[in-house]
């Protein structure tokens, strides 16, 4: 009997691999878990919110984002998506309206300025517009596990000016 046939090879092998297999099965896992605690502890911390990275997931979104209109439905939602890049050259020259149902989980739009600074346009489920002040500012969606559906309207005054971009990874 050939050497690389034997039994006790054979059964050597079979250990070897299981246990290989075992240990990646777990790290998978593990780092499965850091994934989801980092975007979790996103939600409530504004230095990580400012931050130009974008981290996410989604179980599922239906809907798009152009440079007028959010509007998405989303399950299982969870970390920070940036949605635009606003430059507002006069007081009031864009409005962003906001219509927002949340099912589950917690669910936010904020607007981060040049300097870092984190405001919430809206929280949770509701309506209501937010007029943008002079500056440069990024526009991001957060969520911790969060279900629902989102429109904003984005209105912009005509010759003023003002711009808005959609973010390059949407």
């Amino acid at each position: 009997m050939s050497s690389c046939c034997s039994p006790a090879k054979s059964r050597f092998n079979f250990q070897k691999l299981s246990t290989i297999v075992i240990l990646c099965f777990f790290a998978l896992v593990f780092l499965r878990g850091c994934t989801y605690v980092n975007k979790k502890a996103v939600y409530d911390d504004s230095v990580k919110i400012a931050r130009a990275g974008d981290t996410y997931t989604y179980g599922s979104r239906i809907g798009g984002v152009t440079t007028e209109k959010l509007d998405i439905s989303y399950k299982g939602f969870m970390g920070m998506e940036t949605m635009w890049s606003i430059e507002v050259v006069n007081e009031g020259d864009i409005v962003l309206q906001y219509d927002s149902r949340v099912d589950k989980g917690r669910f936010k739009g904020v607007l981060i300025a040049e300097n870092g600074d984190v405001s919430e346009v809206f929280e949770g489920a509701g309506k209501g517009e937010s007029i943008l002040k002079t500056g440069k500012y990024r526009f991001k969606i957060v969520g911790d596990s969060a279900s629902g559906h989102i429109v904003i309207d984005v209105i912009a005054a005509q010759g003023g000016g003002s711009e808005v971009r959609k973010h390059y990874s949407n």
